[in-house]
């Protein structure tokens, strides 16, 4: 759909062509959660770990981009990813530096 501007002016407005190697992906395009229960492993004849519910942000490939701590629970595993899914958008990126 052309722009006001454009169906005023009778001009076409368009940004020059970038090369394939440099153009952005459309946000998002083909991205997914994956939510898995991790694996159980004996970690000492008395103690084991796993069995714990995670998620994994991917890219198109299964390139994963993010991935989660353990939750006890798949409710509330899936619950984190709808928070993110609510809230990455309007979120604000922070620099934090650690005193020296």
């Amino acid at each position: 759909m052309p722009s006001r501007l454009a169906s005023r002016t009778g001009h076409r407005l368009s940004a020059p062509a970038l090369p394939q190697s440099q153009r952005q992906p459309a946000v998002n395009a083909g991205m997914y959660f994956e939510v898995y229960r991790a694996p159980f492993v004996r970690l000492t004849s008395t103690l084991s770990g796993g069995g714990d519910w995670r998620w994994r942000f991917c890219r198109p490939g299964g390139i994963i981009v993010a991935a989660s701590q353990g939750y006890p629970t798949e409710t509330e595993c899936r619950h984190s990813i709808a928070m993110l899914a609510c809230g990455a958008a309007n979120a604000v990126v922070r620099d934090v530096f650690s005193p020296s």
